[in-house]
């Protein structure tokens, strides 16, 4: 879910794939 909101985002998103 966060995936799709941060894809948006576009930076967040990036952020999301750092952590994991």
């Amino acid at each position: 879910m966060c995936l799709m909101k941060c894809s948006c985002e576009g930076q967040v998103f990036i952020v999301v794939i750092f952590r994991v």
